[in-house]
């Protein structure tokens, strides 16, 4: 299971819990992470950017550049960046049910942003 430190700039996995005491701290200032998901010889990226100076101020985007499908941005808010983040975190899940294998890719610069 992922939880929302696992979610945002490499903190411990642990049970997903949109509800965690810390989770408010973690969105406090812009960022991004990005997951590297592989199921056989296919990559996708899934990224969670969270941009407090501009709109939308949270999105979740997914990569299929892999199978020629390109980027899609799967949820935005414009008003509450707390509202990407349990998005991005439930789809990691979905992922890995599917039998993705997906990993925080740390080569991103935290604010590194799109």
């Amino acid at each position: 299971m992922l939880s929302m430190g696992s979610l945002f700039f490499g903190f411990e996995a642990g049970a997903l819990d949109p509800t965690e005491k810390d989770a408010p701290s973690l969105l406090l200032g812009s960022g991004r992470s990005d997951w590297q998901c592989t199921n056989g010889q296919i990559n996708r990226t899934v990224s969670l950017i969270i941009t407090l100076e501009k709109n939308p101020v949270c999105a979740v985007w997914y990569d299929k550049r892999d199978e020629g499908k390109g980027r899609k941005m799967l949820w935005s808010a414009a008003n509450d960046p707390a509202y990407c983040t349990p998005k991005a975190g439930a789809f990691l899940e979905k992922l890995t049910r599917m039998g993705w294998a997906c990993r925080l890719d740390d080569t991103v610069q935290k604010d590194a942003l799109d």
